[in-house]
């Protein structure tokens, strides 16, 4: 198997884009807050390497939003800060 991106450079550069139609759906899930313990657990359960979890980050954003603030651009929409 070989590691691709940027988790070859460094485990914790990983980031994960989860998609959702709606705005109401996208924020019941930011207000989740057993979802990022969750996903971390998840990571660690597949081998993801320990101390590399807690800097892992997860975007949740909805449809909706791109749609309205970025035309519709995903990739507009995702980038990082």
């Amino acid at each position: 198997m070989t590691k691709e991106g940027a988790t070859r450079i460094d485990a914790a550069l990983l980031a994960f884009y989860i998609a959702t139609k709606t705005d109401d759906e996208r924020d019941r899930l930011r207000l989740d807050t057993s979802l990022l313990q969750e996903l971390r657990h998840a990571l660690l359960d597949v081998g993801y390497p320990p101390s590399s979890v807690p800097f892992v980050r997860f975007f949740i954003e909805s449809q909706e939003t791109v749609n309205r603030d970025y035309a519709g651009n995903w990739h507009e929409a995702m980038e990082m800060p």
